[in-house]
């Protein structure tokens, strides 16, 4: 069985939606642990690593701060779980619409990190999942 691209921006949205839930269940709870961090601009993507890496937005972290925070997200398993499923599902809109991307973006996981915030996607309200690219 192979997806529709209409099946795969649906699951890209439901994705997009889990990784809001948790990801701000994650902020939510920096708040109680290190409130130190809460008022700092960050985000995450995914590494070449296949592990969530958190993009400092504002270049204002500590190499602590950043890795506290790399550990922290990447120990929650559900975020975890959906953001890799989101990108996988991106990497393959990206490659098969080729109505909206018109074959010009290679996106994998060795330049994926480079590329999407995922973060933003979560956080954002788009309904339609090719306007995060």
């Amino acid at each position: 069985f192979r997806p529709s691209l209409e099946h795969l921006n649906v699951d890209a949205l439901l994705m997009s939606e889990l990784q809001s839930c948790f990801y701000q269940e994650f902020r939510a709870e920096l708040i109680d642990l290190r409130p130190d961090l809460t008022g700092k601009n960050f985000s995450y993507t995914i590494g070449d690593d296949a592990e969530l890496k958190i993009i400092d937005l504002d270049d204002k972290l500590g190499i602590n701060e950043i890795k506290y925070l790399s550990d922290a997200i990447n120990q929650k398993t559900h975020l975890k779980d959906a953001a890799i499923t989101h990108a996988k599902i991106l990497m393959t809109l990206a490659d098969h619409d080729t109505d909206t991307f018109k074959g010009t973006y290679k996106l994998d996981l060795l330049n994926f990190q480079n590329i999407i915030d995922l973060g933003k996607i979560a956080l954002s309200k788009k309904d339609d999942p090719r306007e995060t690219l």
